[in-house]
């Protein structure tokens, strides 16, 4: 809600104001009037208000000197002036002080209304401040671009892109970059903690940020983040692809240096190098297109197949020797995987086909 200071030294002007301005309708708050500039500061300074509606010519401190310390004191505070036609070019001098707008005297029903259109300018625009604000501070928000960050899905993450601004109602160019410049940010703290740095990235942070700054559009600040965020996510899944690839050779490596375990299976070598049973079996079938169990029986029987080439080693040790206490076990294996019996293939291997 918009709270709002009213402050003029006739009562008849306060409380016209009060009683023609529908401020509920407009959810603004009328929280106190003053009759004089200094008394209006006093409370300003306590109630924090977010437009002051305030007469020219007041006792003690005038409209334009309470405008000066306000700006000062609190400078997110709008100010409408009220101002006899005489004393508007004096008036026109408070512009330096953030002055919204001003009210020419007599106050009639056309610039109540005027006063009316100002005041819901000024809630909507607090109300797209209060979202954006929202978003900013909302640890939740921001941890959403770091997952899809990390996950490298561009389609959610331009989804999530857009309905930020969607969430902030506003195409206003200084609420644009200000939400940008937080996803920037949160881009670059991250991808430091990812592993990438801003060489890969082929712009630094400040870098960025600058370029940012000097957007002249809302569309073109949209784009400068996305063209970032997605030349990020990019060389995440790049980086990503070349970890799974090396952990990959890894698993292999192991299965050769391991094959003659009877206990070697996913769990176990998964449980070695650290990494969850399952993970292991899917990034293993996503980067050779079979699954690790059938590597380790297709690596035993390699093995298996050049022992078989030695007469003097006797079968029941060559299955021990390619993990299997279990010769019969390891028979059936066998002539699944190669439709010989292991004497058979070894008899074929020395030409004796009786």
């Amino acid at each position: 809600m918009l709270h709002v200071l009213v402050v003029d030294d006739r009562p008849a002007v306060t409380e016209g104001l009060r009683k023609l301005i529908p401020w509920n309708k407009l959810d603004a708050d009328l929280i106190g009037e003053a009759r004089n500039g200094k008394d209006a500061l006093e409370l300003a300074k306590t109630e924090k208000p977010d437009l002051i509606i305030t007469d020219v010519k007041m006792p003690i401190m005038d409209g334009i000197e309470l405008c000066r310390e306000v700006q000062a004191l609190l400078p997110q505070t709008k100010l409408i002036i009220l101002t006899a036609y005489d004393d508007f070019a004096y008036a026109r001098s408070a512009i330096q002080y953030g002055v919204t707008d001003y009210i020419l005297k007599p106050i009639d029903r056309t610039k109540i209304n005027q006063i009316i259109e100002t005041i819901s300018t000024i809630a909507s625009d607090r109300a797209k401040r209060d979202r954006l604000n929202a978003l900013l501070y909302s640890s939740t928000f921001l941890d959403s671009f770091i997952a899809v960050l990390k996950s490298g899905k561009d389609d959610e993450f331009l989804a999530l892109f857009e309905s930020a601004f969607t969430k902030c109602e506003t195409s206003d160019l200084g609420i644009v970059k200000e939400l940008c410049l937080k996803i920037s940010i949160t881009l670059f703290d991250s991808i430091e903690s990812i592993g990438l740095s801003a060489a890969q990235m082929g712009m630094a942070k400040d870098t960025a940020i600058h370029e940012l700054t000097r957007m002249k559009t809302s569309d073109d600040a949209k784009e400068h983040v996305r063209v970032l965020f997605l030349h990020a996510m990019r060389l995440i899944r790049e980086k990503s692809g070349s970890r799974s690839e090396a952990t990959v050779e890894q698993l292999k490596h192991y299965v050769h240096a391991h094959y003659m375990d009877p206990n070697l299976c996913i769990e176990s070598i998964a449980d070695v190098m650290e990494l969850s049973a399952n993970y292991t079996s899917v990034i293993f079938r996503q980067k050779t297109n079979e699954h690790l169990s059938a590597y380790i029986t297709q690596v035993r029987m390699e093995q298996a197949r050049r022992l078989l080439k030695d007469p003097r080693a006797a079968i029941a040790q060559i299955s021990k020797q390619v993990g299997y206490n279990d010769s019969h076990y390891f028979a059936k294996v066998f002539k699944k995987a190669t439709g010989l019996t292991p004497t058979h293939y070894r008899n074929l291997h020395f030409g004796d086909n009786g």
